[in-house]
């Protein structure tokens, strides 16, 4: 009788084949040969939301309702597609309606969260701008985007350019563009978080507008920036942005990383009756950002990183074997672990990432010569 045992392999998932024969030895080590990787073709995924009814077309396929997922091949996907959402409802004028979404193979996941509002119903005259009043966003808009802004114009103001009634503002949040992005230590990352689309789009003003805007006490201290002016966030988290003009003024955060490190997790493990042919297994993964971070900061995070905040989500795994046996199965996830930096915060972010097993097969029954089976 000749006896033999299965060497470890590990595999990224899903996981490689392996080959077992036995020799003439009395007691013959069988190796198992690692012919190549049987992952299948990668299908990248993307979910696209919305926060109100939207037709939502990707990569030539539409979809309607608030949220929709959609599916590109590997060998389709040529360069960063363009995820295009149109509300149902035409009220809901305001918000951007295109978002980039690039993959790799780091990144096969993808999320766009659209979000569209009506323009506020709060507004002034000109009349009344240039006596000293101020106009905010309302109750609604405030409500929709999440962000509570006003315009304060100094009195005796000069006006020029657009000047037709009325005088509002309304805020909404920017979809992520999603764009595959490497993150260096130290190097400072802009995100786009808010548009303010100010009425008469086009006025002019011989003295400095002020923008007031309330980001939450959570982002005190944070730098942000509109037309490249950097400014910080009072304690109180407000902010005052200045400008000459009325147009679609963005409001954009900058952070950066100043520390990262990767790790791995065993995520499952088992021992296993390995079958001839292919065996299949299931485990829990993580998919997402695993973070403490509220407010605009979490809107930095998600946008940077183009994903779901962090869920259990069932992920599935294979691997050929030419012979029946037992093993022990492992499964591990990666993940990258960030500290960011942004005035006088720190946060911390873990991004999960890819999952691999590895398969480390025991003593098996005993053969004959010849082929394992």
């Amino acid at each position: 009788m000749k006896k033999f045992k299965f060497l470890s392999v590990a595999a990224a998932l899903l996981a490689a084949s392996v080959m077992v024969s036995c020799t003439s030895s009395d007691d013959p080590v069988v190796k198992p040969v690692i012919t190549g990787m049987n992952t299948g073709e990668i299908v990248y995924k993307v979910t696209v939301k919305s926060n109100v009814e939207t037709k939502f077309t990707f990569n030539g396929v539409t979809k309607t309702g608030t949220t929709a997922e959609f599916d590109v091949k590997a060998s389709d996907y040529k360069a960063a597609l363009e995820a295009k959402a149109e509300p149902v409802d035409a009220a809901y004028s305001l918000g951007e309606k295109k978002a980039k979404v690039a993959f790799s193979t780091e990144k096969q996941t993808a999320l766009v969260e659209f979000n569209f509002v009506k323009p506020s119903t709060e507004t002034k005259t000109q009349a009344e701008m240039i006596a000293g009043a101020t106009v905010g966003n309302s109750a609604a808009n405030q409500k929709a985007a999440g962000v509570d802004v006003a315009i304060a114009v100094p009195e005796g103001t000069e006006i020029t350019g657009n000047t037709t009634d009325p005088f509002s503002i309304t805020a909404y949040k920017l979809p992520a563009s999603l764009e595959s992005t490497e993150i260096k230590k130290n190097e400072t990352k802009t995100v786009d978080i808010y548009t303010f689309d100010c009425k008469p789009d086009g006025a002019k003003f011989d003295k400095d507008i002020v923008i007031k805007v309330n980001l939450g006490k959570e982002a005190a201290g944070l730098v942000v920036a509109v037309d490249d002016v950097d400014y910080t966030v009072g304690n109180d988290g407000f902010v005052s942005i200045k400008a000459s003009h009325f147009s679609d003024l963005i409001l954009a955060m900058k952070a950066a990383a100043t520390d990262f490190s990767n790790g791995s997790q065993l995520i499952y493990e088992k021992n296993i009756d390995v079958v001839a042919g292919k065996n299949e297994f299931t485990y829990t993964k993580k998919t997402g950002i695993e973070t403490s971070a509220t407010g605009i900061i979490l809107q930095y995070l998600t946008t940077l990183y183009g994903d779901l905040l962090a869920k259990d989500e069932e992920g599935k795994g294979s691997f050929e074997s030419s012979a029946a046996g037992k093993a022990s199965l492992k499964v591990e996830q990666e993940y990258s672990d960030y500290t960011f930096k942004s005035g006088s915060v720190n946060f911390k972010a873990r991004v999960w990432a890819e999952v691999k097993a590895t398969v480390t097969p025991s003593d098996g029954e005993a053969h004959s010569g010849g082929s394992a089976q």
